[in-house]
């Protein structure tokens, strides 16, 4: 007996809460005046959030200056260099099959 007074409480919640979800479009159509006023404050927020992240602080702050410039590593590029030669030379001595 307990179960089916859990399932039907269970219904009544999931058809109250579709209900309200229901509710909401029509409740944004009668205040559709106060709702477009909210997202354009919205919009210029987060325009403005936008402006003194990406352009206020840039201009402000003061750019960091590394204290040794990066150095071209030959070694490295010569290592480099060597793995497309193996390469190169693998890809040359590939034999097409026999039956083309």
């Amino acid at each position: 007996m307990d179960n089916k007074k859990i399932k039907l409480s269970l219904s009544c919640v999931f058809n109250n809460t579709f209900g309200c979800i229901k509710k909401i479009p029509w409740i944004l159509g009668r205040n559709a005046f106060v709702v477009i006023l909210f997202l354009v404050i919205l919009d210029i927020l987060f325009g403005v959030l936008i402006f003194y992240n990406y352009i206020f602080l840039v201009r402000t702050s003061q750019p960091r200056i590394t204290e040794s410039p990066s150095a071209f590593k030959t070694n490295v590029y010569q290592e480099v260099l060597r793995e497309w030669e193996t390469r190169e030379q693998n890809l040359q001595n590939i034999k097409p099959p026999a039956n083309f």
